[in-house]
């Protein structure tokens, strides 16, 4: 992987302004071949090429890298130095770590009084953010000083890390079962399938959590059993209980002003689960009333987290516009597109693009449909997306082609798909997939479908069987509905 130039790709232009004013600040030579380097860097992502970069440096004839290796090394450093000084205060959590860092500088020093004062600075900070790891890390750093500084007694600081374990050990047991559970749900997009036993332990600590004495008195305990209880509820698809505990929730945390700048990221989550929620049990309005409270909010704190819920904002208005307006959903994709900090994210542009098939083909517009299932095909994130969830967009091309009449192509790729999933079309929760496959074959091959007997018995009750809507959520797009048409 190719660093420098992700960094440089990612930096604002204060950021850049920042790091020359950081690297000129001893030697304001206009030849540094470091400043040259990122400049040279900066014009050529996102297609980089190394050795036409290093011929511009040291010349075509240089055959030595090493030098060039170093100045990539020393340019990171100096970038990361550069952004660490231009937001040293941005964040309390910045704050904590920074004066965390003093205090050490001055106890290497021997300077216990100053490095007490930046300690107790950090202290009251990760209390204030309600942040147990960074309190232990703190605490203990105050009972190694004690030894040389006569005020502080280790036993107030060894009593203060007692407690602040008790919650630090629960925090980190629901931690651990919760982030195998959003790998899981982020990796296969709710089309794949998690182990079992992670959504029984995560139940388990969800029940222990909620007679715990210590949750009244945390909001960031709270705040875990709120991620825990959404998670089970999400798993399960239970969107009717997720909708109606997050308005609870969501109301509680407002009127207790729970919400600030340390948890704002959860807000923002709540909010998005809250849209989505609303979307699947079919309550458009009000979907789309908390989607703008959502854009509001991403205002808030400086607009910090703004980038990271982009996205997830504009796929809360496609899926309701998709439902209500099919081209408004198309005009908010076009829109999203062309959004940098979508462009720049494989998973995300590659999701604008299926939606854009989708969109398209509920317009009928099947050649614009099948574009943009090639787009998505191109991606290199492609390869990474759960595999259940590349089988779902394997039988959505087929279905599209076959509106397109390219019938040649759908048999040469039904044997492709067939190969290539032929494992997980073993298992009873693919057996649509592998029926669809059968049907589309069945039905290209047979001209009067209606009048074959066994086939079509079969394809009836395939559609009486998942014509329920509550099978949306497993397909991109219904298969029975589909069925239906083809065999009237």
């Amino acid at each position: 992987m190719q660093i420098l130039p992700e960094i440089i790709s990612v930096l604002s232009k204060e950021e850049i302004r920042n790091y020359k004013l950081f690297v000129n600040r001893t030697n304001k030579d206009a030849q540094r071949k470091d400043v040259l380097l990122f400049d040279l860097f900066k014009r050529a992502v996102p297609d980089v090429n190394e050795a036409k970069i290093h011929a511009k440096l040291y010349g075509k004839d240089a055959a030595d890298k090493n030098s060039f290796y170093r100045l990539k090394n020393r340019l990171i450093e100096d970038i990361g130095l550069s952004l660490l000084v231009l937001n040293y205060n941005q964040t309390a959590l910045n704050t904590v770590l920074n004066n965390f860092l003093l205090a050490k500088f001055f106890i290497q020093k021997g300077k216990w009084s100053v490095a007490e004062y930046f300690l107790h600075k950090a202290e009251r900070r990760a209390i204030e953010m309600d942040e147990p790891a960074l309190l232990e890390i703190i605490y203990g750093e105050f009972i190694k000083i004690s030894q040389d500084v006569l005020e502080i007694n280790p036993r107030d600081y060894i009593a203060k890390r007692k407690k602040n374990r008790e919650k630090l050990n629960l925090i980190q047991e629901i931690d651990d079962v919760l982030a195998v559970v959003t790998y899981d749900i982020k990796s296969s997009q709710t089309f794949g399938f998690a182990e079992s036993e992670v959504y029984d332990a995560l139940q388990k600590k969800v029940d222990e959590l909620s007679k715990n004495k210590e949750l009244n008195n945390s909001v960031q305990l709270k705040f875990k059993l709120y991620h825990s209880v959404s998670r089970i509820l999400l798993q399960k698809h239970n969107y009717i209980g997720l909708q109606n505990y997050l308005l609870k929730t969501y109301s509680e945390f407002t009127a207790k002003k729970f919400f600030n700048q340390y948890n704002h990221d959860s807000k923002l989550q709540m909010l998005t689960y809250l849209c989505n929620s609303m979307y699947r049990n079919g309550n458009i309005t009000e979907s789309l009333q908390y989607a703008q409270q959502l854009n509001q909010a991403m205002n808030e704190h400086n607009a910090v987290l703004r980038d990271k819920y982009l996205f997830f904002y504009y796929n809360v208005l496609v899926n309701n516009y998709s439902k209500t307006n099919v081209s408004k959903a198309i005009e908010i994709l076009d829109e999203a597109k062309e959004e940098s900090i979508i462009k720049k994210h494989p998973l995300y542009i590659g999701f604008v693009y299926l939606n854009l098939a989708v969109s398209y083909f509920g317009l009928n517009d099947f050649k614009n449909s099948s574009k943009q299932i090639t787009k998505l095909y191109m991606l290199d994130s492609y390869a990474t997306l759960d595999k259940a969830f590349r089988l779902k967009i394997s039988v959505f091309e087929l279905i599209v082609r076959y509106e397109l009449t390219d019938f040649d192509f759908i048999l040469m790729r039904i044997k492709q798909v067939q190969s290539d999933f032929k494992t997980l079309l073993t298992e009873d929760a693919f057996a649509r997939e592998k029926q669809m496959l059968i049907f589309i074959r069945t039905i290209i091959n047979n001209s009067n479908i209606q009048s074959k007997g066994k086939v079509n018995e079969d394809i009836q009750h395939f559609i009486k069987e998942y014509k329920n809507p509550s099978q949306d959520d497993s397909e991109i797009i219904n298969y029975a509905d589909w069925l239906d048409q083809k065999i009237k």
